[in-house]
């Protein structure tokens, strides 16, 4: 990650990808389990945060998404209960980029699997606990001082609980005739 950032052009447009990334798919692919728990365990650096998320948004990153879908308690425990499992706790912005990290990799997920989210209920709970927390409350209320990545926090909520239903929930026309 140190020598794409001192290459030009990685991060043009604020795009967060490089020539090399797409040459390093396949060797990610292929041993996608140290790969995911390496991301996962320095997710609080945000270099590591978007290089992860650029990959499970990535078409090519097919075994590395199933792997961090497979590990979702330990995207949970790294996001969203970052307050109460790491030790010592980090400080409420950070929990709070945390959180909204979390987030962006669920909707991310969503996207790219979309049966996912149904088959996960500890994630869509956590997801749920995030929509309707105080902290969520509040933030809305003080929206102007969020920062900018952050501000889309309920449409990005709202996206994934779509995606929920969409799969959870079979179409009113798939349903058996009522008998007469």
């Amino acid at each position: 990650l140190e020598l794409e950032a001192a290459l030009p052009y990685t991060e043009a447009a604020g795009r967060h990808w490089s020539a090399y990334r797409e040459a390093l798919m396949p060797y990610l692919n292929r041993h996608a389990t140290e790969a995911v728990i390496h991301l996962i365990d320095n997710i609080s650096d945000p270099r590591y945060f978007r290089f992860l998320l650029s990959i499970v948004k990535f078409p090519g990153g097919v075994e590395l998404r199933k792997e961090l879908a497979n590990n979702a308690p330990k995207l949970i425990a790294r996001t969203f209960d970052a307050t109460k499992l790491m030790s010592p706790p980090p400080p409420a912005p950070l929990a709070a980029q945390l959180r909204f990290n979390g987030i962006l990799l669920v909707h991310a997920l969503c996207k790219r699997l979309p049966s996912w989210l149904p088959s996960r209920p500890e994630v869509l709970h956590k997801l749920v606990e995030v929509w309707a927390s105080a902290e969520r409350r509040e933030r809305l209320a003080a929206e102007e001082h969020l920062p900018l990545d952050q501000i889309d926090e309920s449409k990005l909520l709202a996206k994934c609980f779509m995606s929920y239903c969409r799969q959870a929930h079979a179409p009113a026309d798939a349903a058996p005739a009522a008998a007469p």
